[in-house]
């Protein structure tokens, strides 16, 4: 699990794995207080080195 700073920063790696056509899915929390708030970004299984192109830089949690 790796972990981003805040939202934005989340929304800006959905645009950029949407872009480069790379699987995945943003994850919202539709419950209060977050109302539709982007939490996470799930993968489906795919190779290690492809990921690591658009998720370095991003820490661990």
């Amino acid at each position: 699990m790796l972990g981003v700073p805040d939202e934005g920063t989340l929304l800006e790696l959905h645009e950029r794995l949407t872009y480069f056509q790379v699987p995945h899915v943003l994850i919202r929390e539709p419950d209060a207080p977050y109302l539709g708030a982007a939490m996470a970004i799930g993968f489906p299984p795919q190779p290690r080195s492809l990921l690591r192109k658009y998720t370095k830089g991003l820490k661990p949690c």
